[in-house]
């Protein structure tokens, strides 16, 4: 029903694979709060896709994208997300990784609902994935089918992977949790964490200035 849709899958993996604000958020989280969060973060990041992909497919997408301001507005929001999740990180309190008393106690669905909204927010608020969406799914689209069943079997791929991929992120960071022992380990994985989101978000904001000077907006 769809073109090359095995490499589609490879493309979609190796995108979801590579390290970036979503990865270091699902790492950081399954890190601090243990077994009893590990899948939180994944299903946020992945339902924050679902919303992406699904404004791209109905063409909002290709508007914002169009629009330089509205683009470059939505690039900087993403970047007060990063700034927050970075001081969030910062702030945290040093936990004893390998001590599953202490990783437990940080445990409560208020905490969760916390986790998945940040985690939600911070696909949302990313403009890339859009269009990285709309450089992606209209290159396995057929015009001769149904676009709705193609791009529906697209997004629910897309989003399929990323929960994958990110579960296997996060189980891999809570299974390590027991060989770190003391906190030393989580006071580094605290401050870099919000050091990277930090850097990142420097990187945007610059990258969205020189593009605004180089169209004469600013």
């Amino acid at each position: 029903m769809i073109d090359h849709l095995g490499f589609y899958i490879f493309v979609a993996i190796v995108n979801c694979m590579t390290p970036g604000a979503g990865v270091l958020y699902t790492l950081s989280n399954a890190f601090r709060y243990g077994k009893k969060s590990w899948y939180v973060s994944p299903f946020g990041i992945a339902t924050g896709v679902f919303f992406m992909a699904f404004i791209a497919a109905c063409g909002l997408g290709a508007l914002i994208r169009a629009n330089e301001l509205i683009f470059s507005l939505m690039q900087i929001l993403g970047c007060l997300v990063m700034i927050w999740l970075g001081y969030r990180n910062w702030v945290a309190p040093c936990v004893n990784f390998s001590d599953a008393v202490a990783v437990a106690s940080r445990y409560s669905p208020k905490q969760n609902r916390s986790i998945f909204f940040s985690a939600l927010l911070l696909q949302t608020t990313n403009p890339m994935l859009i269009v990285f969406v709309l450089s992606l799914l209209p290159q396995f689209v057929s015009p001769e089918r149904s676009y709705e069943i193609q791009m529906g079997i697209l997004i629910a791929l897309l989003v399929f992977i990323c929960w994958i991929v990110h579960l296997v992120y996060s189980y891999l960071a809570v299974s390590a949790c027991r060989f770190l022992k003391g906190t030393r380990f989580s006071f580094w994985l605290n401050h870099i964490s919000a050091l990277l989101f930090w850097l990142m978000s420097v990187i945007v904001l610059i990258n969205v200035y020189q593009h605004l000077v180089a169209k004469n907006i600013l």
